[in-house]
Parts: structure tokens; C-alpha cells; sequence
């Protein structure tokens, strides 16, 4: 993973749940409200960054950009929500971790 990188996710509304969908490295998580999916988002990068630390390799090793139709529903969309700052206090890893930047959360205003 490359130092600086920013990170957009395309959110989605389901029947019971809301998805975050990753789209530079193609990974859903889920959660059942739209406050407790921004924080599933923040746990799964973490998790991602604190595994590959310990493991040595890239955090994101083969995982592809999303598919097409999800950058195109996300630069449809015009309802942002805010991300918050992905902080790594109080994280204790061998080696140095670097947590990416959330550039932009966007609510998709159809389903894919």
C-alpha cells in the first residue's frame, strides 16, 4: 500500500443493513445503522493494517479495484457523508503502520 493513500467507499442501503463498499481494494463490511457502519469501516482498516503489519505484507495484497458499475453509482451520487480521521493510537504493531486517508463516503441513490 502506498504511503498517502486515500480510500473512497460507496455506501448502500439494504433491507436491514447498510454495506460500505471499498472501491480501490473491492471489500464490503456491514453494519445495521448508517452511525455504526462508519465505525465497521474504521475496525475493518484497522484490522486490515494491524494483520498485515504482524504478517509483514501489504494490507490490501489481492484485493482489485470494484467493479466499474460501483465507481459509476459513487460519481452518481451527490449525498457525502463526512469520514472521520483513521487513528491508530493506542495500536501496537512490530512494524511502523501508516492508516490511509478516507477521502470520501458517498451514498448510492440506486442499487447496483
Amino acid at each position: 500500500m502506498a504511503n498517502g493513500q486515500s480510500l473512497n467507499f460507496l455506501l448502500t442501503e439494504g433491507e436491514n443493513s447498510w454495506y460500505a463498499r471499498c472501491l480501490e481494494y473491492d471489500f464490503v463490511t456491514q453494519a445495521p445503522t448508517l452511525i455504526n457502519l462508519l465505525y465497521e469501516i474504521q475496525r475493518t482498516i484497522i484490522g486490515r493494517l494491524v494483520i498485515g503489519a504482524q504478517q509483514g505484507i501489504d494490507p490490501f495484497l489481492g484485493l482489485k479495484r470494484a467493479d466499474e458499475r460501483y465507481w459509476e453509482l459513487f460519481r452518481k451520487s451527490g449525498t457525502v457523508v463526512q469520514p472521520q480521521r483513521i487513528t491508530l493510537s493506542g495500536i501496537s504493531t512490530v512494524r511502523p503502520v501508516r492508516a490511509p486517508e478516507l477521502h470520501e463516503l458517498r451514498i448510492a441513490e440506486e442499487v447496483a
